[in-house]
């Protein structure tokens, strides 16, 4: 579900991204939702609308939910995301629950009520699964709990020189608390740009799959990065890794690398071509297409990995000692790919 931003936007907002996530496969709504009345509101105000908008958000959800076979959801993979007040509205969904209001906003929930009994009468129950917080925050990372932390990974866009009530240095305090606590977060960095700015929908969309897929994978991995607009792919476009960190290498003898080199192919009905290349006494993967290239490092004689991303391709030889394929991962799932004779 993506809530809009701004304070006299409506969901017609999010229509740029919306095909943009149903083209990869996800159920995906919008939603209107109540705003402030006033220009430059005090705190107080502002305190009000965001409640407000929240009591609207939440009912929004409950209502998605509530009617999860008519739209084809899963309510074991709900996300919820949202840019600027929208991403707001995201957090907030997600980390503060009515204790935290009454605790620290007490007079907000006597004026307007519960959070999660506002706007319409049902009271179906929610999970979600993970946060998209476009150009977002959340007034206090106190209110993200260690058990949060753990079940609620967050993907983070934003801009260093947002300048509006919510800079990047909101962002970087998620990020801190979710590091303190465990928990797993991504963070694109676009150094220089301003609020909503500087980040590509596309960029946008193909990250946030990604990090969607990770999750439904049990694979998240937490990392920061700066925004490159021009890469729209997972990993590089390959690969998936499900390995552990911190790992060592061995040096091989060079003239034995010469024979994993080759082309091989993946044998599923969606052929994948993976080609083995040997440079400067090295062991390389490449992908022309993409212009892909990545060092392999070897743990032992058949068995290399990605320093960078982390990811196992594992070589097989026949009775001869000569190597026939390999095996490597994506999507959390092992491949088997054949090498071309």
């Amino acid at each position: 579900m993506l809530i809009h931003g701004g304070s006299r936007g409506d969901k017609s907002k999010m229509d740029r991204y919306c095909p943009l996530f149903a083209q990869r496969g996800f159920v995906v709504s919008t939603i209107n939702r109540r705003k402030g009345t006033g220009i430059n509101p005090d705190e107080i105000e502002m305190l009000k609308e965001a409640y407000r908008a929240l009591q609207d958000s939440h009912a929004a959800l409950r209502f998605l939910v509530s009617n999860a076979k008519e739209y084809g959801i899963d309510t074991a993979a709900v996300f919820v995301g949202g840019v600027s007040g929208g991403a707001l509205m995201s957090t907030g969904i997600s980390y503060m629950n009515q204790q935290d209001f009454d605790n620290r906003y007490s007079m907000i929930t006597d004026l307007f009520g519960r959070m999660d009994n506002s706007t319409n009468e049902l009271n179906t129950k929610f999970t979600v699964k993970g946060v998209v917080d476009m150009w977002g925050q959340i007034p206090d990372t106190e209110f993200i709990s260690f058990e949060e932390a753990q079940k609620i990974p967050i993907i983070m866009f934003h801009g260093t020189a947002d300048s509006s009530r919510s800079p990047y240095e909101k962002s970087l305090q998620i990020a801190e608390r979710y590091q303190n606590l465990g928990g797993c977060y991504q963070l694109h960095t676009k150094t220089g740009a301003g609020h909503t700015q500087g980040i590509s929908k596309y960029y946008i969309a193909e990250k946030t799959g990604c990090f969607i897929k990770r999750i439904l994978c049990d694979s998240c991995n937490s990392f920061e990065t700066e925004v490159d607009n021009q890469n729209l792919k997972c990993n590089n476009g390959l690969f998936l890794d499900k390995t552990p960190l911190n790992r060592t290498y061995i040096k091989l003898d060079p003239t034995l690398l010469i024979h994993y080199s080759g082309t091989y192919r993946t044998i599923k009905k969606r052929k994948r071509k993976i080609t083995i290349v040997v440079d400067n006494g090295q062991l390389f993967i490449h992908d022309k297409k993409s212009e892909f290239k990545a060092k392999l490092y070897p743990e032992s004689e058949n068995d290399f990995y990605i320093k960078e991303d982390n990811i196992q391709f594992s070589f097989h030889k026949n009775e001869k000692g000569k190597v026939t394929s390999l095996t490597f991962f994506i999507d959390a799932k092992e491949i088997n790919a054949q090498k071309k004779k």
